[in-house]
């Protein structure tokens, strides 16, 4: 089982004027999105135990699986 461990929150200080400048810039090509994930080595459910699957796997397994149920939600709430 994994122990807790005390999240790392990084993120960047942007100034008003930065972000203007960089929506206000001109895209000359492709805008890629890169996410870099970490994965527990066994997943957990203390949050949720009701969601607990009958066998444990990675949290790189469950990924497709949460995907699914995702997609599967914003296309149900889309069509509202």
């Amino acid at each position: 089982m994994d122990t807790p461990t005390q999240a790392t929150q990084n993120y960047l200080e942007v100034s008003p004027e930065q972000g203007a400048r960089f929506f206000g810039a001109p895209v000359d090509g492709a805008v890629v999105m890169l996410n870099l994930l970490r994965f527990r080595e066994r997943t957990a459910y203390s949050h949720a135990p009701a969601l607990k699957p009958a066998s444990s796997c990675s949290g790189e397994d469950a990924t497709p699986l949460i995907s699914k149920v995702f997609s599967r939600c914003s296309t149900l709430l889309g069509e509202a």
